[in-house]
């Protein structure tokens, strides 16, 4: 039995109080300060960072799990989705779903690559929630479309007429009629 024990989750409204003149300089400042928290955490470890405030989100890994996780994948299909989401959800509801998520994915990558059978996984339902709902937003599309190429030979007999700003509808006459 293997233990993993480093896998280490920092969440925060703000890094620092300062406020920066420029992007260089912020970007600077939280590459530091993401230093200072991993320079004292044992090999091997897994960080996933959070700043509210700093709109950052990250992942730090030691040397020797760098090739183990994809951290471009579990930010953008499993952390950023969430916390980038409009819903009725408070932002610190989508901070916790998605540190949860995150947390998950870099578990479950780390194991997959050391060839470890996890006993019990929250698994990877982020990502089958998005494709579910990417899916459903094509099929509506498609079926909205096709709808409309269905009904258009049926209003055929309808004609819009703009006047005075509006669109009125009114059925053809045949002349005879």
């Amino acid at each position: 039995m293997i233990e993993w024990n480093y896998l280490y989750l920092y969440a925060v409204d703000r890094y620092g109080v300062e406020q920066f003149s420029s992007m260089e300089q912020k970007i600077s400042y939280i590459r530091d300060f993401e230093h200072n928290i991993t320079r004292d955490l044992e090999a091997p470890f897994a960080l996933l960072t959070l700043s509210i405030d700093d709109t950052h989100v990250n992942i730090l890994t030691s040397e020797d799990l760098k090739s183990a996780i994809d951290k471009d994948s579990i930010l953008d299909r499993h952390i950023v989705p969430l916390l980038a989401s409009k819903d009725k959800n408070s932002l610190y509801a989508k901070v916790s779903a998605a540190m949860l998520n995150g947390y998950a994915s870099i578990a479950d990558e780390i194991a997959e690559s050391r060839g470890i059978e996890l006993k019990s996984s929250i698994g990877n339902s982020g990502a089958v929630a998005s494709t579910i709902w990417e899916s459903l937003h094509v099929l509506l599309v498609v079926v909205i479309r096709g709808l409309t190429f269905l009904l258009l030979p049926l209003l055929a007999g309808f004609k819009g007429v703009l006047k005075e700003g509006g669109f009125r509808i009114g059925r053809i006459r045949r002349k005879g009629y």
